[in-house]
């Protein structure tokens, strides 16, 4: 498994791909991917990408699959950058610490 990230400021965004090395997917199972009950493995509920996209969706980012020649599958994950906090003293942090 390969996991990599890369953070745009200009755009206010970081993306997470997660690759792993398995069968990949096959344009059918691509298809339906992220819909809740849908699984390509037998006694598996099919929940996972679909909580996992609504988790994302529900913090102002996404996640999708990208689809790749190459063998295993790939998912971005991209997210907002958080804003920058306010700038804090020496004497804050150590207040808080405390």
């Amino acid at each position: 498994m390969t996991i990599t990230t890369i953070a745009a400021p200009d755009d206010g965004k970081v993306s997470i791909f997660v690759s792993d090395n398995g069968p990949g997917l096959s344009p059918e199972n691509a298809a339906g991917l992220f819909k809740p009950f849908t699984t390509s493995k037998p006694g598996n509920l099919g929940m996972g990408l679909a909580i996992a996209r609504r988790l994302c969706e529900g913090n102002g980012g996404k996640l999708s699959h990208v689809p790749s020649d190459m063998p295993g599958a790939t998912f971005q994950i991209e997210l907002p950058l958080a804003p920058p906090g306010p700038a804090q003293s020496e004497a804050d942090l150590q207040h808080k610490a405390a």
